[in-house]
């Protein structure tokens, strides 16, 4: 870090890098707690409400599939069960990026001109992704296959 001039740029870079700590331990741990559950069999695909009760493919069904996906490095099967995953974590690693060059280089304006409105994009993506599945659904496509294999068909 640079040394700065005046004590609150002191103050709110320490404040800074407490909630970057904080933040990133907590992400840390629901990370490792899901991974434990998702390769021990605990989560499973296809075992969400939505589509047991409603027949209809929630925003995040195929999240499991595509975060599995992502840690495997298997970017296209990642993207084909459910791309608004990809999309936050790609608006994930922007924030990251940002706040750890603010603390690696002291510079707070780096901070400020992040743009807070990009963390709209992953529930943007949720929504897109749930429309344009279940339109598929409705013309008959069944783009994760969970809802055919639950009815049979």
């Amino acid at each position: 870090m640079k040394k700065n001039r005046f004590p609150e740029e002191k103050a709110e870079l320490r404040r800074l890098l407490y909630n970057f700590i904080c933040v990133n331990a907590a992400l840390l741990a629901v990370v490792a707690l899901f991974l434990v559950l998702a390769f021990s069999g605990v989560i499973r695909a296809g075992a969400c409400p939505c589509i047991r009760l409603f027949h209809i493919y929630c925003p995040a069904c195929g999240g499991t599939r595509a975060i599995m996906a992502l840690v495997k490095g298997q970017l296209l099967a990642s993207l084909r069960y459910n791309p608004a995953i990809f999309v936050g974590f790609l608006v994930g690693l922007y924030f990251e990026t940002v706040y750890l060059l603010t603390l690696l280089t002291g510079n707070l304006r780096l901070t400020r001109l992040a743009r807070a409105e990009l963390f709209l994009l992953f529930p943007l993506a949720l929504i897109t992704v749930f429309l344009v599945r279940n339109g598929l659904l409705l013309a008959g496509r069944d783009t994760l296959g969970d809802i055919h294999a639950l009815l049979g068909r």
